[in-house]
């Protein structure tokens, strides 16, 4: 058994009646790397008795990347009508890790917002990369690179 306190609480951002306007999903439509292009397909839904005009608009996301378009800002929905709208990001080159932003629609009844968790890879890192054996690889080179210069001198005295 737990205690739980409740030590506050805040009326609902739809208007306070705790009815949504809106309903909105999202998915990935692309991999998650860094300094390359995040593309977010999210999905809103008119949740309202009649027809009504939606504002999109991404946000919290200037911390690990920016904004490269939003494929339609402003549209109107007929009730139970659903809207595809496509999400553009390009996520900063050290962005790693567990990263969110948040899908806002604005109608004249209220808003509607969906955070959406981005989990980030590192970007792959230029040049060699040997793995966890680093100075085994390093001495096989230089192995390989004494045994030419071996090689070279042998044929040039060989020659005289």
């Amino acid at each position: 058994i737990i205690p739980l306190r409740v030590l506050g609480c805040s009326p609902a951002e739809d208007g306070g009646d705790g009815e949504k306007s809106a309903n909105i999903e999202a998915v990935l439509d692309s991999e998650a790397k860094a300094g390359e292009p995040l593309v977010i397909r999210a999905t809103i839904t008119n949740l309202n008795d009649k027809r009504t005009s939606f504002s999109v608009s991404a946000n919290e996301f200037q911390s690990w990347a920016s904004l490269d378009n939003i494929s339609e800002r402003i549209f109107d929905l007929d009730p139970g009508q659903s809207k595809e709208i496509i999400i553009t990001l390009t996520v900063d080159e050290d962005a790693t890790g567990p990263n969110t932003f948040v899908i806002e629609t604005q109608t004249t009844e209220g808003t509607e917002s969906r955070e959406v968790l981005v989990n980030i890879e590192e970007k792959a890192k230029t040049g060699f990369n040997f793995g966890e054996n680093t100075t085994l690889w390093i001495i096989g080179i230089v192995n390989v690179i004494l045994i030419i210069l071996i090689i070279i001198v042998a044929v040039k005295v060989s020659r005289r």
